[in-house]
Parts: structure tokens; sequence; C-alpha cells
């Protein structure tokens, strides 16, 4: 019976095989056999079978795969009765698996055992023996070791038995040049060369063996072609033992001399040869712009871990991964030269050729060979024996303090069995893969460069005679933000300008522009962006291209896995694990837990494969899907905060989910993770909002941007919530749908309001009532009716306000809609205060307040409170009215917007004692006019700077008190707001009557003492609190767009009720 890994995997028994349909059996048959007679943990396994995600019921499958490969075993044992020690068993011991077989039944172990006897045999002068022996091993071969099986283990282990498979066809070629037999290998050496060009050791026995059959010529073409190769692919040059060899062709040494010939009384251990320590770095480029990474490499060299306790120290590996075409091999060199002599035994450079292109990397054992070679170990004495080879390879680094770069390395099992535990080594690795998997390693990670440091080097490489500095700062930044901080982006730009000396940096910044794209333009003769992100997505399994290519189409920003999910059409699990390979390599980023970003850059290749590869239906299927997820969830978390909000349906004719299974929706444990939620997916739905309305899905896109509008009004996004209402308000109507286009003007007006343009919003809401009366919409209705009391709230006609709101009151009172209700009252209660009936606003107040309490609703009740305080300020009730205020700051533990914190602290100071607690005072409202300015709440800072010269005016600092009306009274203006600009000139004129001046001769003013001019202040004005006071009933929260559950508050003006 016998085990066959060197080729289709299977059991066999007397030549003839043995079914195994199961693919993971056949894989378990794999990972036992190749370890034989070790044991071997059931994570391993698992590890093996499922290649590094296996699911949660791993153990218990495993071990239904283990019963089952028993089960053929001794099936196979059945078939070839009495034959002893024929017999191959799995063995069970202490948790872990082991597979008993002789080594002569399985292929892979049987190829071993023939390659050592022939190095022995080779090694004492039997070549002909030895000979025998390594045909008989390449025949055990039947095709590609483990064909057929699929995952990254599988396939690393095939290299690995392929590398081997490769030494000992050398070693069998070497016996031959030594017996002779050039002219029987050449054609054998050419085929070798072309599937290994970087190999230098199958260069040399080529060259050897042509020079041996009279080809001398040809011997040196084969030099040339591989020193050209590596300099174009690797950018370095042939090792010195190659370059020896060319000068012994070129001087015709005798073919004999060019031998390696077997020395048995020669000492193999490299440790022991001596030899001058090797200097093979390459030049290091103009480091820009990483000047941290580079410290963490020099501090991690400089400051290595120590074992302690006697014991040798740990070797220090640090690995710089990143993206491909962030400078990681650039970082090294500059590193390594800064290092070069604190590390006396060596400083060399192995290119490992992950990504190199029309190659395969190089495997361990050609990577130590490589390494030996560098530290002057003689060819004779390199060990043939793999495991041998990787030894010498480790204790060679374990007695040197030297600097070792492994540029480009494909991944940890590259790099691994080249690296001792304990050496005063230091390694840096440079690769595209995480490397994680490294023990003890130390992580460098390369994102985008900064803007100035994008500048900077591109100014460097552009050159810098054909820039014009200052006068061209705009165009070098428009070319850095366009290569988007990527160095390879940015190198390639200047690599293109320098190329085209009539080219100006506008010409090259309209090429950047092009609709064609970024990728197309950044190339030169050497490479291409395009070209080093493709490197890398191949690495890629075929399923995990198509969801990269799907996750590319995300309209921009970060975004979580559930909307991940919803893009790759996959559950959030499976999705969670295919961005794990996509971090691995580096075409994604994880800037927080849980969050994933794609370069643009990289995206924008993906999205160009996604054209090419891709059908444009998968295209449309999966910007639907994530606008279906979108909807659903924005949907699902108004609901959570307005459970009784009016909410459209959603518009007929919306995609069907993939076997009509929605995606995962995200669970929010509580308002808090809910918002942040939002906040971080927000950028990334206003963009897919504009995408649905180029892409000409306008359904789709009004339905986003109806759905969006109580968040955007919450996060005060209005600018972008304006350009999408405006866009649906206009598509209601062109699809025939004025219901949607009522709802649709709704939104827009409340955003005009925001804006203060309040011949807009009122043009909309007017609009938005005509149809809402037209089509029977009694909710859309009573919107509009509060929307425009809201408005002439605002414009100081709370007459008109009163009217607009009572009447939606009544409307909603015929609804049954409690939510809504209250909120009207609360609006109508507030009507009432401007108006001077405080009796009629406290009912009103009253009636909407158990109603929000029943509903649990902490931020409507924040809202009563605010209004009362107003209320109890009105009627000079100053203490309750602060007690009220600093009740709603405690109400949500401190969880209140900032826009929210600015208005409780704006309505808060009113109630302090002036001038005593004017520097409190003056902190108050200073915080809030910065935060309204910064929201672009024109009308609140207005009010916030009229309270601000009240309190200087009443403080004495009456030329900051001047500022301060002078700035309301410019704002208020600008925006039409009447009455606020009344109240900021009449401030001035208090201010200009007991200072004497106008503005032209403020300067006067603040020479007068400032005793003299608090006198005069308090003998021209006493503390009245009445026209600050009307602001503030302007200034509450009525209108509350979030639920019950919620911690945020909004702190606008007088609203209208929401959808």
């Amino acid at each position: 019976m016998e085990i066959h890994l060197l080729g289709t995997i299977g059991l066999a028994v007397d030549g003839t095989p043995l079914t195994i349909r199961s693919h993971k059996v056949r894989i378990l048959l794999a990972g036992l056999a190749l370890d034989l007679g070790k044991p071997l943990s059931p994570a391993v396994l698992a590890d093996r079978i499922w290649d590094g995600e296996p699911p949660v019921s791993a153990t218990s499958t495993l071990q239904s795969y283990v019963s089952r490969l028993r089960t053929v075993l001794r099936e196979a044992a059945a078939g070839a009765p009495g034959r002893p020690g024929t017999r191959i068993e799995i063995v069970s011991q202490a948790g872990t698996y082991a597979l008993q077989a002789r080594s002569e039944q399985v292929d892979w172990h049987h190829f071993r055992t023939l390659t050592g006897r022939a190095r022995t045999l080779a090694e004492s002068g039997q070549d002909h023996r030895a000979w025998t022996l390594l045909r008989e091993a390449e025949d055990v071969w039947q095709g590609e070791p483990l064909a057929g099986l699929p995952g990254e283990w599988a396939q690393s282990t095939r290299v690995l038995l392929a590398d081997r498979k490769l030494a000992a066809t050398l070693a069998r070629i070497e016996i031959e040049l030594r017996l002779g037999r050039f002219s029987d290998v050449v054609a054998e050496l050419i085929a070798l060369a072309a599937d290994h060009p970087w190999n230098e050791r199958v260069s040399a026995l080529l060259m050897t063996a042509l020079y041996g059959c009279d080809r001398l010529a040809e011997a040196l073409s084969v030099y040339r072609d591989v020193r050209r190769k590596l300099r174009e692919d690797l950018g370095t040059g042939p090792a010195e033992s190659l370059n020896r060899l060319n000068e012994q062709l070129l001087h015709r040494v005798p073919v004999g001399n060019l031998l390696r010939r077997p020395a048995a009384t020669v000492g193999r251990s490299a440790a022991h040869h001596a030899s001058a320590p090797p200097s093979t770095l390459r030049s290091a480029p103009e480091l820009i712009g990483r000047e941290s990474e580079l410290n963490a490499i020099l501090d991690a060299a400089r400051n290595p871990d120590r074992a302690g306790g006697g014991r040798p120290d740990p070797l220090t590996v640090v690995t710089v991964s990143g993206m491909p075409g962030a400078g990681k091999t650039g970082l090294a060199l500059a590193a390594a030269a800064l290092l070069r002599g604190e590390f006396p035994d060596g400083q060399v450079f192995v290119p490992l050729a992950a990504h190199a292109g029309g190659t395969s990397a190089l495997g361990p054992e050609t990577a130590a060979t490589a390494l030996l070679r560098q530290f002057g170990v003689p060819a004779q004495q390199i060990p043939l024996d793999p495991e041998e080879l990787l030894a010498e390879c480790r204790e060679l680094l374990a007695g040197r303090r030297a600097l070792v770069v492994l540029d480009d390395a494909a991944g940890p099992a590259q790099v691994r069995p080249l690296l001792p535990a304990a050496s005063p080594s230091f390694v840096l690795v440079t690769s595209r893969h995480r490397m994680a998997e490294l023990p003890a390693v130390r992580t460098v990670l390369l994102t985008r460069l900064s803007p100035s440091a994008s500048r900077a080097m591109f100014r460097r490489l552009a050159g810098g005679g054909r820039i014009a500095e200052p006068e061209q700062a705009a165009e070098v930044t428009a070319v850095a933000e366009l290569c988007s901080g990527h160095p390879l982006a940015l190198d390639l730009a200047a690599s293109r300008f320098r190329a085209h000396p009539t080219w100006t940096l506008e010409h090259l910044i309209r090429r950047l522009s092009r609709a064609d794209g970024r990728i197309g333009e950044l190339w030169n003769d050497l490479g291409s962006l395009e070209g080093a992100f493709m490197m890398s997505y191949r690495t890629l399994a075929a399923d995990h291209q198509t969801a990269f290519r799907r996750l590319c189409l995300h309209p921009g920003g970060e975004f979580g896995p559930h909307t991940a999910a919803a893009l790759v059409g996959l559950p959030v699990a499976a999705t969670e694990r295919i961005i794990d390979a996509l971090l691995t390599v580096h075409l994604a980023s994880e800037p927080a837990p849980g969050r994933y970003e794609i370069h643009d850059l990289i995206s924008e290749f993906g999205r160009i494969l996604a054209s090419r590869t891709d059908p444009p239906e998968d295209h449309s299927s999966t910007v639907r899907r994530l606008s279906a997820f979108a909807t659903d969830a924005l949907v699902a978390l108004d609901h959570t905060r307005s459970p009784r909000r009016f909410r459209l349906p959603p518009p007929a004719g919306l995609p069907d989910f993939d076997e009509g299974t929605p995606p995962d929706t995200p669970e929010w444990p509580d308002e808090a993770s809910a918002t942040t939620w939002l906040r971080r997916e927000l950028p990334g739905f206003i963009a897919l909002e504009g995408k649905l309305r180029a892409d000409g899905n306008v359904s789709e896109a009004g339905w986003l941007s109806h759905v969006l509008a109580p968040h955007l009004d919450t996060a005060g996004l209005w600018h972008e919530a304006h350009q999408m209402q405006e866009a649906a308000a206009t598509a209601g109507p062109a699809q025939d749908d004025p219901r949607r286009a009522a709802h649709a003007l709704l939104d827009l007006a409340r955003t005009l309001i925001r804006f203060a343009r309040y011949p807009d919003a009122a043009d909309a809401a007017e609009r938005a009532l005509a149809l809402a009366r037209r089509t029977g919409d009694d909710p859309a209705h009573a919107d509009a009716l509060s929307r425009l009391a809201e408005l002439h709230g605002q414009i100081g006609d709370p007459a008109t306000a009163l009217t607009y709101q009572h009447a939606a009151v009544t409307l909603r009172r015929s609804i049954g809609d409690e939510g809504p209700l209250a909120r009207s009252l609360n609006n109508q209660g507030i009507f009432h205060t401007l108006l001077g009936d405080q009796e009629s606003a406290v009912r009103s107040l009253r009636e909407a307040l158990p109603i929000f309490r029943s509903l649990g609703d902490q931020r409507s009740t924040g809202s009563l409170l605010n209004n009362l305080g107003g209320i109890h300020l009105s009627t000079g009730d100053r203490k309750s009215a602060r007690t009220s205020f600093e009740a709603l700051l405690e109400l949500d533990g401190g969880n209140l917007s900032e826009a929210d914190l600015a208005a409780v602290r704006l309505n808060l100071s009113l109630t302090l004692d002036i001038p005593e607690e004017s520097r409190l005072a003056t902190e108050l409202l200073n915080s809030s006019a910065r935060t309204f300015g910064l929201l672009d709440d024109v009308r609140h800072e207005i009010d916030a700077r009229n309270a601000l010269g009240l309190v200087h005016r009443l403080s004495g600092n009456l030329p900051e008190a001047h500022r301060q009306y002078s700035t309301a009274a410019g704002l208020a203006a600008r925006i039409g707001a009447a009455h606020e600009e009344q109240e900021a000139r009449q401030g001035l004129e208090q201010v200009e009557d007991v200072i004497g001046t106008t503005p032209q001769d403020e300067g006067n003013g603040e020479q007068s003492s400032d005793r003299s001019r608090l006198a005069r202040a308090e003998e021209a004005t006493a503390p009245d609190l009445g026209d600050l006071t009307e602001s503030l009933l302007r200034r509450d929260w009525p209108d509350p767009s979030e639920t019950p559950n919620s911690k945020r508050m909004n702190s606008r003006s007088t609203q209208g009720d929401q959808n």
C-alpha cells in the first residue's frame, strides 16, 4: 500500500489507485503524510484543511474526516492481506493525530531517502551510484505535488516540494558534468533557466555545460542575459561566483577546473568558514516623509529585546509592510545605510522576488543558498539536502552580528525557515504581506504620505528647474492630491513630467484628471501603477478577486463589515474573512477596529478591473444592493430613535436581494455605538446618493435622500442635504409622484431654514402644502403647516407662526399620531411665549410633557426643560430657569452633541448674575458662538453675540460689547433677521451713549478708566434680560428627530415637526 503526494493525492494498492472523493479528506491525508510519524494537533490540521479559516464546528468535523480516512485505510489494507509491514494507520495520542507508515510507502519520503543516500555517495566520490539514485528519486515524481488541492497551505507546500526537487535535479546535473556528459544536459538546463531566470546556480551550470561543448559564445550570452535580467527586474547584479565564472570562460580556463569536486574531508559548517564580512546593500534613495517609520526601525535595531537569565538574546526581526508601491524597499535601504556600521559581521541584501513579475518567488532553499553565498560560503560546502541547507543558514546567522535585508517576501513561510531563534543579528523584511505570523516580529506599516511630504517628493523627482516656486505651489499641490500620497504614483507622475519637456504642470493635471483615470496615466518604461497593484491582486483566490472588485465599487470613505457584506453579496462572517485576506496583502486597510478602507488609487484600479471582467449587470446589482442595505439600515436606526415618525414606503421597483435574503443590518447595543456607526458611514452613503443620481437611478436616489434627511439634519450636514433634497424635489414631479415630491420639498424647506434662506424655504413649504392637500396626505399636510410655523417664527412673526402651528396641532389630533402631536404642542408653547401669553405656553408644554415621558423620549423632555427655562426667564425667575438648564445638561449623562451644548450654554448664561458671574457667562457664550459659527448656524451665532454684547456692557467692557454688537448686526443684516438686527442696533446705541463715541471713535472709549465706564454703564442700563429672553425662546428644540432611546438632542431654533 502506498500514499502518493507527488502528483494526484491518493492511496494505491499494487499500483491500483483507491478513490478518495472528498478533497478535505485528501488534504487531511496530505497533511498527515507530509509529517509522517509526527503527532499533529487538531488546530494544525484544521489550519491546513480550512486554509487558516476553520469553522466553529472544526473539531467535530475534523473527527469525522479522520474517521472517514481510517475507513479508507482499512479498506486499502484489506486489499493487501498477509503482507507484513504494509499497514498504514492513524494513531491518536494525547489529543493529537499521527500517520504511521514506512517511509518508502509515502512517495515524498521515499524521494527524500533516495536523495539523502545520493548526497552521501556523491560526497564520498561515488558519482555513478549517486547519479543512479538521483534518477530513481526523480522518477518517483508523477506530476505537480498535491495536484488538485486548493488553498494557500497547499500552494505554499507545492512551492517547497518543487524547490527541493529542483535541488535534487541540479545535484544530478552537477554529477553528469563531472562525468563529462556536457551535451546530455544542455537542453534540460535551457528549460530550467527559462523556468528559473534568477537562479544563478542554474545559469552557472548552463554556462559550464555549453563551455564543455565548445559553445563559448552561447555560454557568455547566458551570462549577459542573466546580468541584464537581474538589473532590470531586481536592480542588482550577479553574485561574485557567477562573475568569476564568466571571467574564467573569457580566459578559457580548462573545463575541469570549473567543476565542483566533492571534498569529504572539508568541514561543511559555514559558521567556521573564514571570509571577509560581505556588504551587498544597494544604494539607498533619498527618504522623504518617512521619518517616524525610519526612527521606529532604528530604535528596534538599537534597542533589541533581551532574554535575560544568561540566555542568548532573541533575533530582532522588523517587517516593513504596506500597499504596493508604498516605498518599503527604499525605507529598508535607508535604515540599513544608517545601521551599516553597527553590524560588523556583514550587511547583505537578498531579493526574494515575490512580486517581481514574470517569475516565481524564491523558495526558502534558494534564498538560503543566496544568503550563504553572499557570506562567502563556497559552493562545494553548501549542503544539497534542503533541511541541512536551511539549518546551515540559521547556524550562520546565529553566530554573527549581521544586518540582513530580505526584500519583497511572499509571506512568512518563505522567511521563517531562514531565521534562527536567537542571534545578535538584525533582519529587516519588506513585504506586501502582513507577516504577523513570524514570532516576536515588530511591524512598521507604511500608509500614504502626508500632503507636505507628497509635495516635497514630487518637486524633488520632477526636477526643480521646471517648477517655479512659490508661483506654482497650487499646481504642485494639485498633482500631489491626485497621487493621493502614494509614493509610486508620485514617482511615476514625476517620471512622465520629466519625459515630456513640453508639458506644463497644468497639462499633467489635466491628464491625471481625465475620465480614463489616473491608473492609465501613471506608467513608464520600467513599470506602472496598474502592474504593481496587479501582482498583489493575482495572489488572491478567484472568489476573493471578485469580492475585491465589488468592494472597490464603494463610492468612497471607510466602511464597516455590514456595508462590505452588502457589496460582496455574502454574509458578514464570510465577508470579514475575505477582507482579512485583502488586509494581509494590503489591498485594504483597517484604520480602526472593524472599519475598512481601500486607498482611492487601489479602488480606481479595482473599478477598472470590474469594467473589464464583470458584466454591466453585476456592477449595477452591486451598487443597488448597497443602496438597499443603506436605506434599510438608516430606516432601522431611525425607527429605534423615532418609532412613531411617519416615513414614506419604499418606491416600487427597488431591486430584490440575491436569493431573497436581505443583507445583514447592524445591531447597535446602545445609542453611542449607533451614533458612531452613523457618523462613520454617512460620508459613504452621501456619496452613494450622488452616484445613484449620476447613474440615472433617480427613484433610488430620492428614497435614499428621504431616509437620510433626519440623520443629515441631526449631524448638521446641511450643505449635503440641500443638494440631494433639491434633486429629489425636482425628480418627484418628473416621475409623476406628487406625494414623494411633497416630502422632498418638506426636507428641503427644513434645510433652507437652517441656512436662513427664508424666502426659498417659504416657497418650498408652500409647494409642499399644496401637493399634500391635493394628494390627501395628512401627515405631509401637518408637516408643511409646522414648517411654515417654524419659518415665521424665525423671521420674527410669532403671530402667523402660532396660526400655522395651531392648525398643525388640530390636524395632528385628528390623525392620532402622538409623537408629532407632542412636538407641535411644544412648538405652539414657544409661540405663545413669544406673544407674551405665558399661561397658554405652559398649558401647551404641560400637555406635551407626559406624552414625551410615556414615549421615554428624553430628547424631547430636554426640549421642554429648555422651553420651561425660557418661560422662567421671561417672567424674571432666573433661579428656576438656571435649575432647568443645569438639569438639562445632566439629563443624558453629558452625551449632548456640540450643537446642543452650544444652545444650552447660551441659555444658561442668561441666568447668571452679571457682573458677578460675567467671566463664566463670557466663557459659555464664546463657546456657543464658536460652535454655531462652525455649524454655519448664523441665526444662533447672532443670538450668542448679542448676549456677549449684553454681558460685556453690564460688566463695563464697552469696547468688547461694541465689537460683539457690531458683529451681530452685520450678520443679521446679511440674512435678513430684522428682530436680531434691531436688538444689536439698540445695544450699540446704549454702548455709544455711555462712552460718547461712534464706531470710528471707539478707541477713545478704551482710554476711559474701567471704573468710570462701569459707573456710567450702571447708570445707563439696568440688568434687564428681556431682550435676550426673546432670543432664548426662539432657540429651543421642538422637533426632536431622535428616539425615546436617543441620548442626543438637536439644538436648533424653532422647528416644524419632522417626518
